[in-house]
């Protein structure tokens, strides 16, 4: 019994270690919103925003769609080096999105058309 004990310690152990030594996983459905400046700084918006992502070993590649805007996804490339994401799409102009995966969170800083502001999205799958 012990014996049996002590293995499913060492397999609960390994899996968890595995994902902490992997980091976070990006992979997947992201929903939330962002600031947006559409033409001045006092004029920012609150924007819906969907990202599919996929990563592979740092690199991410995926969509971004802007509901309120445009049904239609637009291509998102960027990296994941530890905690830390850098995205950029073309969706109405281009916009880049750097920010930190906490969880089943990303948060930071969006620019667009030369202004800066925030964004959040959770996992929702």
């Amino acid at each position: 019994m012990k014996k049996k004990a002590f293995v499913l310690m060492l397999v609960v152990g390994a899996l968890c270690g595995c994902s902490w030594l992997l980091g976070p996983q990006l992979s997947g459905r992201w929903e939330g919103a962002a600031e947006l400046a559409m033409t001045d700084p006092t004029a920012t918006r609150t924007t819906e925003i969907v990202l599919v992502l996929v990563e592979d070993h740092g690199v991410v590649t995926g969509t971004l769609r802007c509901p309120e805007f445009f049904m239609d996804p637009a291509d998102v490339t960027g990296t994941l080096s530890g905690r830390h994401v850098e995205l950029e799409s073309t969706i109405l102009g281009d916009v880049t999105f750097t920010g930190e995966v906490h969880g089943d969170t990303i948060s930071g800083t969006c620019t667009y058309h030369g202004f800066t502001d925030a964004w959040e999205v959770t996992r929702t799958n």
